[in-house]
């Protein structure tokens, strides 16, 4: 009986670990079904939460080492052509909005190539 649940536990475990490790695709990636009136809403001042509360949970959030006072929220949506796209909000140390970016997502298929900026 005990070595049962053990083997199941171990199974599961190992089902989850695979699952986790199991890099994103193109095609896999979620992309958020952003408008321009909504990303031209998010301005600076804002707190973190009003900015997610408009554009829901980000893709990924980054602190780059050489600008640790700032966070890069990002998330991935596609333009007019389809194209991938990224909108990033940049937060300082209070969870402030200091500015907003948007770049070309070039891990998408159709930007490869492509120039980053808009």
């Amino acid at each position: 009986m005990k070595i049962k649940l053990i083997a199941q536990t171990v199974l599961f475990a190992l089902l989850m670990s695979l699952q986790a490790c199991v890099a994103p695709t193109a095609t896999s990636e979620r992309y958020r079904v952003l408008s321009l009136p909504m990303m031209e809403s998010v301005k600076a001042g804002m707190t973190q939460v009003e900015a997610w509360r408009i554009l829901g949970e980000p893709w990924d959030s980054i602190v780059y080492p050489l600008k640790p006072n700032e966070t890069y929220d990002n998330w991935k949506w596609r333009n007019d052509q389809d194209e991938g796209m990224m909108f990033g909000v940049v937060l300082d140390r209070n969870n402030r909005v200091i500015r907003t970016e948007t770049w070309r997502d070039l891990r998408d298929p159709k930007n490869i190539g492509a120039p980053s900026w808009n």
